[in-house]
């Protein structure tokens, strides 16, 4: 195993991770809201609500662009370690561009931290040809 590898990897995908579990969580919390409604509609007046909000999104839209945000870089991040651990080159690779792709959506958000994830994963590949090689002679 490479362990300096290993590390910067988790390294580079802990920010962006902790900002995807973060916001997946208080999107899960908003779909079971009473407070919330969805669809446009305004939601069913209850006296426990401080503040009532209205989503354009219905409840199955939401969770569809949680999965495809939130889980597509938890993806990312855990192929991204998965193939640094395995001494997959191609994994960390696709990860990293993975992690790229998912900046656009993300543009005026956590952009910055994807693109930087995504950055650090293709120098750890980039690094990985040449721990391949020493495992390769020594094995």
């Amino acid at each position: 195993m490479w362990r300096k590898g290993v590390v910067a990897a988790i390294l580079v995908v802990l920010p962006i991770s902790a900002v995807a579990v973060g916001t997946l969580g208080w999107s899960v919390s908003q779909m079971f809201s009473p407070c919330v409604g969805w669809g446009g509609k305004p939601p069913a007046t209850h006296g426990s609500c401080r503040q009532y909000s209205v989503d354009s999104q219905t409840r199955t839209q939401a969770a569809l662009w949680a999965a495809l945000l939130q889980g597509v870089i938890l993806l990312a991040a855990v192929l991204g370690v998965w193939g640094t651990v395995r001494l997959r080159q191609i994994a960390v690779i696709f990860a990293g561009l993975l992690m790229f792709l998912e900046a656009v959506p993300l543009l005026f958000s956590a952009a910055p931290l994807a693109v930087l994830a995504s950055f650090g994963l293709l120098v750890v590949a980039y690094r990985m040809e040449n721990q391949t090689e020493f495992s390769n002679r020594a094995g």
